[in-house]
């Protein structure tokens, strides 16, 4: 056993126990494996990552931490080919702002490993056990399951974690370390859930109607919507307010929509030809939020918000569904907020919070919808309406299934997952064809010669069929996909991932913008290369678009999001020449956090374009 001690100056105590996943322990007196210089000496980009704390969820400004008794953290430790799971425990409290230290005692102990690595070799630690203690900081580092502890192993773990606590102490940013999993082929995240990164496994957990797929109840909880489908954790109970549903949203169903969509993305480009008089720029998110509330609230209530009739597009409500989207990981902490705020009168809540109060006002007026919904259907049986409400409420679902209250939750899960996602594609899809000239001449050309008369677009199947702008849409895709894990539990059947078996239960999640930048799927992932699906190697790479998830629980309204990218692009795109205004990619576009849904830098003011020209 190794021992460093240094004078103690602040209270703090550390305990950092590897734990592996689930290959069985090998004793200290064994040799080193074979493999241990593979992932040692060659591994530089070994990373450490972190879940944060309910407390560091809903602190307004994250800085300064407190480390303390309270404050449970799990780490991970990834290698190239090993994953190892550190949890860290801190029993009594360090002073804020000692990231800074942290990382520094931290390269201390490295350095340390380092010196008994070139002196002793990369041999297994005595009695499997690690000690260091300086200032304070008493840290243990033990064996790990699935591989010894070794000098190598310890100082890559080091490493890693020293990289870290740096950019902790660098960011101090609340959704921005998520993609620190990026280098594990499998994780275990939390003290529950296990992460694969392996695009080739991605249809073994999200598999179709023959396999029961249950969802993770602690995920489930996100939006505050248990009752709808995206809350829904049973398999069977899923599929049954699924099947009310499936028709509403398949291929024929939104074919039989184009008119609809065309309409208002008439609507959208009148917006496009007024900031074109006043020459005032136009916030994409924005405009695209106001085009995707209006076709998704059209066909759930008959009449839509009319976002694009306004002057200012009801830019307030995109902040909201933004913000609840923000929210989300504090709702899974405290699942018992929203009943609160929803059963407090309107004018108390708009007094705490006037976003909230938005939010409060969207679920009352849905509510009011439903109940006459509801009474039009019992005054007449044949209702001349056919909303996605009016079929549930025809159906031979229980009467439990069909009351208001499910409903309003049904509503904000199928409103709120088809305004703020879809309108980030055509966001995102914009910005890298303006930031692209030659993949914008491209799909120019193609759609003068596919749309001669702006005045009179073709049908939706007809825009499927051009092929750059299918594959400027799949390239927008996978820029713009969800940022966060989708936990999926194989609930009666184990799972096989190369030597791992995953016992059934086990929550299991992969995260789509992982997939969508591997690099040995997507070559040069960083680029915007619509090419790249054009020619033979499309249908190859279709399998590895997952925008909108697979299997029983894929995105339901996968292809109304498809239908309006189609319609918008190609008619903004075709119409008018635009150009981007005071946009940085770094700032504005790069990924940087993960609420769920992909989040540029808080910094941001959005992604703006100047219209340049109306053409014929």
């Amino acid at each position: 056993m190794r021992v460093c001690s240094k004078p103690i100056v602040t209270a703090a105590l550390t305990l950092l126990a590897a734990l592996g996943l689930a290959a069985p322990a090998i004793s200290d007196e064994s040799p080193p494996l074979f493999s241990r210089q593979e992932f040692c000496y060659n591994a530089p980009g070994t990373v450490a990552g972190t879940l944060l704390g309910s407390r560091a969820l809903v602190a307004k400004n994250p800085r300064p931490y407190r480390m303390s008794k309270e404050f449970v953290n799990p780490q991970l430790w990834c290698a190239p080919h090993c994953a190892t799971y550190i949890r860290a425990t801190y029993i009594s409290a360090i002073p804020g702002q000692s990231w800074g230290l942290v990382q520094y005692l931290m390269g201390d102990a490295e350095a340390d490993a380092q010196k008994q690595l070139r002196a002793l070799g990369d041999v297994n630690i005595r009695g499997g056990l690690y000690v260091y203690r300086a200032y304070g900081l008493d840290m243990f580092i033990r064996d790990s399951n699935n591989h010894q502890l070794t000098w190598g192993v310890l100082r890559e773990a080091l490493r890693a974690l020293t990289d870290y606590f740096g950019e902790i102490q660098r960011t101090a940013l609340p959704g921005s370390l998520t993609f620190i999993i990026y280098d594990g082929p499998i994780v275990r995240v939390n003290p529950f859930e296990l992460h694969v990164n392996d695009p080739e496994f991605y249809d073994q957990i999200y598999t179709g109607p023959s396999k029961k797929t249950d969802k993770w109840a602690w995920s489930a909880i996100a939006f505050g919507t248990p009752n709808g489908i995206f809350g829904t954790v049973p398999h069977e109970l899923h599929r049954k307010r699924r099947g009310v549903l499936n028709n509403f949203f398949s291929k024929q169903a939104v074919s039989r929509l184009g008119p609809n969509i065309q309409a208002l993305v008439d609507k959208l480009c009148d917006r496009f030809r007024k900031n074109y008089e006043t020459k005032q720029p136009i916030d994409l998110h924005h405009i695209f939020s106001a085009l995707t509330t209006d076709v998704i609230t059209e066909y759930c209530f008959a009449a839509s918000d009319d976002c694009l009739g306004k002057e200012d597009l009801d830019a307030h409500m995109t902040v909201v569904w933004m913000k609840l989207s923000e929210v989300s990981f504090t709702i899974q902490q405290f699942p018992w907020l929203l009943p609160i705020v929803n059963a407090l009168p309107v004018w108390a809540v708009r007094l705490i919070n006037p976003r909230l109060y938005e939010m409060v006002k969207l679920d009352r007026g849905w509510y009011r919808q439903i109940d006459n919904i509801r009474v039009e259907e019992k005054v007449s049986d044949k209702s001349t309406e056919n909303t996605i409400f009016h079929k549930i409420l025809r159906s031979d679902l229980d009467p439990q299934e069909r009351t208001t209250v499910r409903l309003v939750e049904e509503a904000r899960t199928l409103i709120g997952a088809g305004t703020i996602t879809t309108a980030n594609a055509l966001k995102v899809a914009s910005y890298h064809l303006l930031a692209n000239p030659r993949a914008l001449q491209l799909l120019t050309a193609e759609l003068k010669t596919a749309i001669p008369d702006p005045a009179h677009p073709p049908s939706l199947p007809q825009l499927e069929q051009l092929p750059y702008l299918s594959a400027v849409i799949n390239e927008g895709l996978r820029f713009s996909s969800l940022a966060h894990r989708m936990q999926r539990i194989a609930p009666d059947r184990p799972l096989l991932f190369h030597e791992w078996v995953i016992p059934p239960g086990t929550p299991l999640s992969m995260t789509s913008f992982l997939v969508h930048h591997d690099a040995s799927v997507f070559p040069s992932p960083d680029a915007f290369m619509p090419e790249r699906w054009l020619g033979r190697s499309e249908k190859r790479l279709d399998r590895y678009l997952v925008p909108f998830s697979k299997g029983t629980r894929a995105c339901l309204g996968m292809n109304l999001a498809l239908a309006e990218i189609y319609v918008a692009l190609a008619n903004v795109f075709r119409r008018f020449e635009l150009e981007l205004w005071e946009t940085e990619w770094e700032r504005d576009v790069r990924v940087t956090h993960d609420f769920v849904n992909p989040f540029p830098s808080m910094e941001s003011p959005g992604v703006r374009v100047l219209v340049k020209g109306v053409v014929g």
